[in-house]
């Protein structure tokens, strides 16, 4: 008998068990009040090839966010999750405004998570992710059809701080 089965029999009773759970349907387009449940993590892009947008090995921070919203539209989201990806190319590995962009993405998740730009633009500044876990912040998701997979999947488009007002409609197609 395994470690397992001593502690468990494997009969269940799924009376009255919420069919939301562990869904993994994309939620609709809006703006949502979230939480960040557990530290980002720091990847990197894979693309040796070169036939993507950005460079093999571009680090991205991977954010996941609770959202904190019971409803919208009728449809239960609170405790849903969506998923953020900023980039972080390298200088001069793309070109110049599409650098900016990706520099405008950290800045502003940075702001919506509580830094202040004196913190930020300091020199040698670090970004700690193990602080970013349980900050709060309002995430604008857009929602499209994967092409992989004729799926919806959500994409975050923005950041802004927490207590921003989550406008009336939020989470209605765009």
């Amino acid at each position: 008998m395994s470690d397992a089965e001593s502690v468990f029999d494997g009969v269940l009773d799924l009376t009255g068990a919420d069919e939301s759970a562990g869904k993994f349907e994309a939620v609709p387009a809006g703006t949502y009040n979230v939480q960040i449940p557990v530290p980002p993590e720091w990847k990197a892009t894979s693309n040796p090839d070169g036939s993507k947008k950005l460079p093999d090995k571009t680090p991205y921070l991977n954010i996941q966010l609770a959202i904190t919203d019971e409803e919208k539209n009728g449809e239960k989201v609170k405790n849903r999750r969506v998923f953020g990806k900023i980039f972080v190319p390298k200088d001069g590995a793309i070109p110049a405004d599409k650098q900016a962009y990706h520099r405008g993405t950290m800045l502003n998740f940075l702001l919506a998570v509580g830094y202040t730009r004196e913190e930020i633009s300091k020199k040698g500044f670090r970004l700690d992710t193990d602080a970013l876990a349980k900050r709060e912040l309002v995430v604008t998701v857009g929602r499209s059809i994967n092409s992989l997979t004729n799926d919806f999947d959500n994409d975050v488009k923005g950041y802004k701080p927490a207590g921003t007002a989550v406008a009336a409609g939020a989470g209605q197609p765009i």
